[in-house]
């Protein structure tokens, strides 16, 4: 808003019309900016205006006028610049303006030009000429000061108006710059700065650059304080103290140093355990001023129940939030609401500092009127400002004059300021008015007075400007992962990444086995590497930060250190050696400290940011590819878990630092860091990783493709344990288990053997068999004492997120920190989606007591409620009772093992049945397996279960109850997948019109009834779907909601309906006659359509344009734009109408040059889509070509960190032979007006690239008939 406000400031005319009905907004400001750059923007435009200006100077017909002369240097230097500015260089257009300048300048300096250069059309140079005329310029005026000293009434001496931003003079004055520099500023009676009796260089009011600033606005000299600019002084003094080339008034060297407010307390604190709400704060903070500049400060009292006390106040509706002092927080005994977590952008740094806050709510009084009052929500700080804000001392007869008979909102003396009141609530404190008081003073009225707000000329002082801007992190976050969890088992990875097939391959051909470890290389995007800066500022910047906390926490300094120590002796970092290639990319990774105390080991982790980058550049994470995902799925390892009743878990240890990076690509994981950090001085040590670090986003790609890449090699030494390996590990994670503990000692001993060969160690070995462990403590696995099995610090053991008590193989809910959050909670929208994303559940054990705050999300979000409204009495009186029955969650015990207090008899047949159910409210699924046992006793188990909301737009129940079919045949499906038994399958609803559909021809019905039907039947069988009644249906439960105890005391939900157990002729009759009386309106059959008339059509392949058939690159650009066009307006995907736009010619153009690329380089292009680099015997191996974001084959090279264009650094490669490169050439040869080969070459390159253009372009000027007429030869006469 506030950039919004700023660019509209500067707007006036067509500009500020073309942006007229937008709103001043967030949203808008983009489009605004986008709007401005197509109408105002366009580089063509805009060279073509400047070439104007050239092409239409004023002519000066007498040498002598000095003024029109330096005017029309000034233009010329000025649009030469502005041009070279655009990428236009002077050779493209030197020979044609050179004749124009010529004709317009005064007869004797055409001459005198002349004579110095002799024959200028063999070389033309612009800027020659530019240095002529501004060497004459000086001269004359040189010798014009010479000429007025005997008389000042030949020279008007005064300075003419000048404009500021054009530099242009008031034609009615013939006034003489340079003229002033006789006097310079002995001429001056008083300061210019501050009006008092001494010299301005002796002025110490204001800093060295406010001063700076005083003489830029008043158009004087920076050297000798004259009437005249800098460049056209003669008596350029230097500074006395410091010999600088600047007057002594504007020395910067000698400038005492500014006090800036202390913002140590905004330092960076690691969070320890909970989740907050994110947000991002950035805070600028002003230096001293000359003058006092008054802010909107009020005098009030802040009331908490029956404590009152007074602080100052100040509004900024340049915050977004609202801040309170924390000693009026403590002294006030203010109650915390809820935390927040803000990352605080201070002045002069582009990287956050994150701080926790409090957040209170106070309320604000009038000293004098208590009615009027208001009520804020507002965050602790340690401090608001570092300064003391003075208030208003107004003469007495202002104050009569201006405001009398009104309330002054500040009346007490200087202190500072306890509460800021941002733009969250300042409109509930100004009321609008607005009185103008003397100079640049203004008085607005607010419930507490009237504040004085602008510049005070009468006092001097120190003042703070403080402007907090609060970007608050979208909790979809939150949401996202939820809804991703919940998936889980019914939702299929649909999306694919067509680049992953590449990667993948890719990876193979590079990874190396070295010295028993592995050596991989980064999956680097081809159009990526070479853009990635080296983030050394902002790594630097966030170390220092780090440092100060090292200094004031020692112990955070020794636990870091302990880490990196441990890590340079394990040779997972090193040094940066002092030879390392300086070409090499390069890239710095900002670090801190995590502390998880809810974990049994690594309690403090060192974690890198690879997604830290400066503005307007790439983070190393941007430059990589992420990866194909090749982990199995969490919600099919989780129930294989629970197969065999023998079941074990291990830890790859430190998996992520056992595979080595290759050399090429370590700098781009450098880090510092420091053995002193007392030390100021000493600048920090440079380090690099040689291991894959866990950060990077293609990290677990890497760690997951190698672990795959070597278990290859054991698939005939150890085939059954390498196939359990591949569907059992889960980033560093082993989960598996075994039917005898035997084969469940041997599969772990293998897997030992398999990864120590990668260089790899397994540890954490965990199992709920005595016998196993003791196995296990032979072999030195793992240690004999009783941790191992007594989970220490209390701390619960948890399989992928799910926490499994070993002793009684039960699995369980560990709900502490979620009943911890929700011990502080606030009825707010933001306090239930941070504790939905805190619940993890993805088999669906707790599905009916988690759909009620599914449910209440749903309500929520239909309601205009903003993140931290108080929720409506009837939603917080469910959310309370929500939260209230969360503890009782930690009560509920799962057995891990499937067959568990099973008979020891054999199994028969392993049945799978389904129950699928719908309410208004949501529609749900739940799966039990049937187990039938030789001596004809059946047990049954819960697999799992999925929930879904309903829809906001409304559905009719068969509908809903057809979708929750589509569920049980989704979950069915993973189900088998996953625990891979030979299952008989049996689905059951409780609605006849469902199984009617189910069992019918899909095409009769409509088309929500089609799609849905095909699916179901496409994954189960018809004739295994049955009818049951509602009452006895358990995902009844599930599909309304139902509390925690009766969850924990309901056996149908754990076990399912009673007549599961027993056989068959036990179970529901089925019974269709019900249909009978159902009509087709309810049953949704499809409409027929009868008389249906089938044409047949023969598709001509014949190219649309021909390129050989253009003999001008313009027209083929532009017909090609119109067809692009037509295509789009055919298929709406545009509206445009008008000429051609610069876009569309671009857009032509790119697809001409992708088309003849992939004609003549289409093996160029598979392997660098595949490998991402040419093979060696490629025509094209010695460019290094790659792919950028457009699909362009461009050439690589060295001149990556230059300053040319990207086109320069990477030009465009075009085939020798193509059609298109002929025309091209054509094209610029004309631009360059039929200029010689190295001419039209050199504008060629600046874009594309030819292999033996030279020959190319030669052969094409040498058909031109233009140039043929102009360099054939005259013909000998014949002698008479």
């Amino acid at each position: 808003v506030e950039k919004f406000n700023y660019l509209r400031s500067y707007l006036s005319a067509n500009a500020l019309s073309a942006i007229a009905g937008f709103s001043i907004s967030d949203e808008n400001y983009d489009s605004v900016v986008e709007i401005l750059k197509n109408r105002f923007g366009r580089r063509d435009i805009i060279i073509h205006a400047h070439m104007n200006k050239l092409l239409n100077l004023a002519p000066v017909h007498r040498s002598d006028d000095i003024v029109k002369l330096r005017h029309l240097y000034d233009t010329l230097e000025i649009q030469v610049r502005s041009l070279k500015s655009l990428d236009v260089k002077p050779e493209a257009y030197s020979t044609m303006l050179i004749s124009v300048l010529l004709k317009i300048l005064p007869p004797e300096i055409t001459l005198e030009f002349n004579r110095r250069n002799g024959d200028y059309s063999t070389n033309y140079n612009i800027e020659k000429l530019l240095e002529f005329i501004r060497t004459e310029l000086e001269c004359r005026e040189r010798n014009a000061l010479f000429s007025i000293s005997g008389s000042k009434s030949r020279f008007n001496l005064q300075q003419p108006p000048m404009h500021r931003n054009t530099m242009k003079w008031n034609s009615t004055t013939h006034g003489l710059m340079a003229a002033a520099a006789s006097k310079g500023e002995d001429r001056v009676d008083h300061c210019l700065f501050c009006s008092g009796d001494h010299k301005s260089y002796l002025c110490r009011v204001g800093s060295a650059y406010e001063r700076k600033e005083v003489l830029r606005r008043k158009g004087l000299c920076f050297f000798c304080l004259g009437k005249h600019t800098s460049r056209q002084c003669f008596r350029r003094r230097s500074c006395n103290r410091c010999k600088g080339q600047h007057n002594q008034a504007i020395c910067f060297k000698v400038e005492n140093k500014t006090n800036v407010s202390h913002m140590e307390s905004l330092e960076n604190k690691s969070e320890v355990g909970g989740a907050v709400a994110e947000s991002q704060v950035l805070s600028t903070i002003s230096e001293r001023k000359p003058q006092c500049v008054l802010l909107q400060t009020c005098d009030v009292k802040i009331r908490n129940d029956t404590k009152v006390t007074r602080a100052r106040l100040l509004l900024d509706n340049g915050s977004m939030r609202s801040f309170v002092d924390k000693d009026i927080a403590c002294k006030l005994k203010l109650p915390v609401i809820r935390r927040e977590s803000l990352s605080v952008f201070t002045f002069g740094n582009k990287s956050p500092i994150k701080k926790t806050f409090d957040v209170v709510k106070i309320e604000l009084e009038n000293r004098e009127k208590p009615d009027f009052s208001v009520k804020i929500e507002a965050l602790v700080t340690e401090q608001i400002s570092g300064s003391d804000l003075p208030p208003s001392n107004l003469k007495a007869e202002i104050v009569q004059k201006y405001l009398e008979g009104f309330q002054l909102a500040d009346s007490c003396s200087k202190g500072k300021v306890a509460v800021l009141v941002g733009a969250d609530y300042y409109h509930n404190i100004v009321l609008g008015g607005i009185r103008r008081l003397k100079g640049q003073l203004v008085a607005t009225e607010t419930i507490f007075g009237w504040c004085l707000i602008g510049r005070d000329s009468d006092v001097r002082d120190v003042s703070v400007s403080l402007n907090i801007i609060i970007e608050e992190d979208l909790i979809s976050g939150l949401i996202k992962k939820f809804w991703e969890l919940e998936s889980l088992g019914i939702a299929e990875n649909e999306f694919s990444d067509p680049s992953n097939d590449s990667v993948l391959q890719r990876f193979e051909s590079e990874i190396e086995y070295q010295n028993s470890r592995y050596r991989v290389r980064l999956p680097w995007k081809s159009d990526k590497k070479y853009i990635l800066s080296d983030n050394k500022k902002v790594a630097e910047r966030r170390f220092e930060r780090l440092r100060r906390r090292f200094v004031r926490n020692p112990e955070l300094y020794k636990s870091y250190q302990a880490v990196l120590h441990d890590y340079l002796q394990q040779k997972i970092i090193e040094l940066v050696p002092n030879t390392c290639d300086a070409e090499r990319i390069t890239f710095y990774l900002p670090h801190r400290e995590v502390v998880r105390n809810d974990r049994s080991s690594s309690k403090f982790r060192v974690v890198f940011d690879a997604s830290s980058h400066d503005v307007g550049e790439v983070s190393l994470n941007d430059c990589l590819h992420i990866g194909p995902n090749l982990y199995p799925d969490i919600f099919d390892l989780l129930l294989r878990f629970r197969l065999h009743p023998i079941a074990f878990t291990a830890d790859i240890k430190q998996a992520f630092l056992q595979i080595e990076v290759n050399e090429k690509d370590r700098d781009v994981s450098r880090f510092l860091f420091t053995d002193d950090p007392t030390d100021v001085s000493k600048s920090p040590q440079i380090y690099r990783f040689t291991r894959v670090l866990f950060g990077v986003n293609s990290s677990p790609f890497m760690l997951a493709a190698t672990i795959k890449h070597h278990l290859r090699k054991y698939q005939g030494i150890y085939p059954e344990t390498s196939e359990f390996l591949n569907n059992s590990i889960y980033v560093d994670d082993i989960i598996g288990g075994h039917q005898n503990t035997e084969d469940a000692y041997h599969r772990s001993t293998e897997c030992m053997h398999i990864f120590r060969e990668a260089g790899m160690t397994l540890h954490k070995w965990q199992t709920n068999s005595e016998e196993l462990r003791k196995l296990w403590i032979k072999e030195d696995m793992v240690s004999g004492d009783s941790s191992q099995v007594v989970e220490p610090s209390g701390l619960p053991f948890k399989v992928l997120g799910v926490s499994w008590n070993k002793r009684e193989d039960s699995l369980y809910f560990d709900v502490q920190n979620l009943v911890t959050f929700l011990s502080s909670r606030v009825n707010s929208k933001r306090c239930l989606l941070q504790a939905i994303g805190r619940i993890f559940d993805p088999v669906g054990f707790l599905g009916p007591f988690v759909l009620r705050v599914k449910l209440l999300m749903q309500e929520i979000w239909k309601l205009p409620l903003d993140w931290d409204d108080d929720l409506p009495e009837c939603l917080s009186l469910a959310w309370n009772r929500w939260c209230n029955e969360v503890p009782g969650l930690g009560e509920l015990r799962i057995p891990r093992y499937l067959f568990s207090n099973m008979f020891n008899v054999g199994i028969t047949k392993i049945e799978l049945h389904c129950f699928s159910d719908a309410s208004q409210k949501a529609y749900a699924t739940v799966a039990y397996l049937r187990i039938l046992f030789n001596d004809e006793r059946i047990r049954t188990v819960f697999v799992a279960s999925k929930t879904r909301v309903a829809p906001l737009k409304k559905l009719t129940l068969p509908r809903l109850e057809l979708m929750g079919a589509l569920l049980s045949a989704r979950l069915s499906y993973r189900i088998i997948k996953a625990l891979n038994l030979n299952l008989v399958c049996r689905f059951w609803t409780d609605s006849q019109i469902t199984l009617f559909w189910i069992k019918g021809t899909a095409n009769k019905f409509k088309s929500f009834i089609k799609n849905r039907v095909e699916e179901i039947v496409k994954l189960t069988s018809p004739e295994d779907w049955y009818f049951c009644p509602g009452k006895s249906n358990p995902s009844d439960l599930a599909s309304r909601g139902t509390s925690v105890f009766e969850l924990r005391d309901n056996p149908v939900w754990l076990q399912g309906p009673e007549w599961l157990e027993l056989t068959s002729e036990y179970w529901p009759m089925q019974n269709n006659a019900i249909l009978e009386g159902l009509d087709g309106i309810e049953l949704e059959y499809r409409k027929t359509v009868s008389n249906v008339i089938q044409f047949g059509c023969t598709v001509n392949s014949e190219k649309l344009l021909v390129l050989e058939n253009y003999s001008s690159l313009r027209r083929l650009y532009r017909v090609t734009a119109w067809i692009k066009r037509f295509i789009k307006r055919v298929k709406k995907i545009v509206t445009t109408k008008g000429p051609l736009t610069t876009e569309e010619l671009e857009e032509a153009e790119m697809h001409w040059i992708q088309v003849e690329q992939r004609q003549c380089y289409s093996e160029e292009f598979e392997t660098l889509a595949g490998v991402g680099q040419v093979k060696k015997n490629s025509s094209l191996y010695n460019f290094g070509p790659f792919l950028d974001d457009k699909g362009i084959l461009r050439m690589g090279g060295r001149l990556e960190y230059s300053d040319f264009s990207s086109d320069e650094k990477h030009p465009i490669i075009l085939p020798r032979n193509s059609s298109l490169t002929g025309l091209i050439v054509q094209d610029e040869h004309i631009c360059m007006k039929h200029g010689g080969i190295a001419t039209t070459l050199a504008k060629i390159r600046s874009r594309f690239w030819i292999p033996k253009g030279r020959q190319i372009v030669q052969n094409i000027i040498r058909r031109c008939l233009i140039c043929r007429r102009y360099s054939a030869k005259s013909t000998d006469q014949l002698t008479s």
